[in-house]
């Protein structure tokens, strides 16, 4: 109810704009003309027709001149609408890029194979091990292959090699686990009839291969740390997608 009294408030100023423009000023002009010159100054040669040319070529310019105000105006608002339009689909492909981005790296890492590896046991100071690898990834493993395992100490010499493996299953569904006997020497030196001398700071290293449910072929290395080899360390060993 309001905008529409005030359109018609509008409606009605423009006519009378337009009237006094149009139909008074040309009859005041038209006045004035005939009237006697207050001052010497204000008389001219002109004629009447000459000031209503004049009259009609000030309205078309000081219409030209609105006409390219409005269009200027039209303009920068067409500009700004533009440029809005332009950032909100910025914006928009940013989301989706980074919505896509977050899905595609999702999808990636769920086709990822992921283990958790312990030490079950051993015979004594980590002779012939026997390591627990659990498929805790959501997909089927298939393939497990062992490809090396060793122990190297602190200055990256490798003290002790696994001779031979023995995998139970090659194949893991999810939260499914195997074993795997290691044939290793024990990792202590006998310095006399019940003396040993232990390893500090060495690293358990063990390398294998599997294929996802695409066939795809994945490489890790798993890295279990140990302070002291006289002492059990049943961690989750560090295990690293290598390839």
């Amino acid at each position: 109810m309001k905008d529409s009294k005030k359109n018609m408030v509008l409606c009605i100023l423009f006519i009378l704009v337009v009237c006094i423009f149009l139909v008074l000023l040309p009859l005041v002009i038209n006045h004035i003309y005939y009237m006697e010159a207050p001052l010497e100054f204000f008389v001219t040669d002109l004629k009447v027709a000459d000031y209503v040319v004049y009259y009609a070529s000030a309205l078309s310019f000081l219409g030209s001149l609105i006409l390219g105000i409005l269009t200027l105006y039209q303009n920068k608002r067409a500009q700004e609408k533009t440029d809005e339009i332009n950032k909100l689909q910025l914006e928009i492909q940013k989301r989706s890029m980074e919505l896509a981005e977050r899905q595609y790296k999702q999808e990636t890492e769920a086709l990822i194979p992921k283990f958790n590896i312990s030490i079950l046991s051993y015979s004594g100071h980590y002779l012939n091990p026997r390591i627990k690898i659990k498929n805790v990834s959501s997909i089927l493993i298939s393939d497990l292959t062992f490809i090396s395992a060793f122990v190297k100490d602190d200055e990256e010499n490798t003290i002790r090699k696994v001779t031979e493996h023995k995998i139970k299953s090659r194949s893991l569904p999810s939260n499914e686990e195997t074993i795997i006997d290691l044939k290793m020497l024990n990792l202590s030196k006998r310095t006399g009839d019940r003396d040993y001398q232990f390893y500090n700071n060495v690293d358990f290293v063990l390398e294998f291969s599997c294929e996802d449910e695409k066939y795809n072929k994945h490489y890790f290395r798993a890295i279990l740390k140990i302070p002291n080899t006289k002492d059990f360390v049943g961690d989750h060993w560090k295990v690293e997608k290598v390839g």
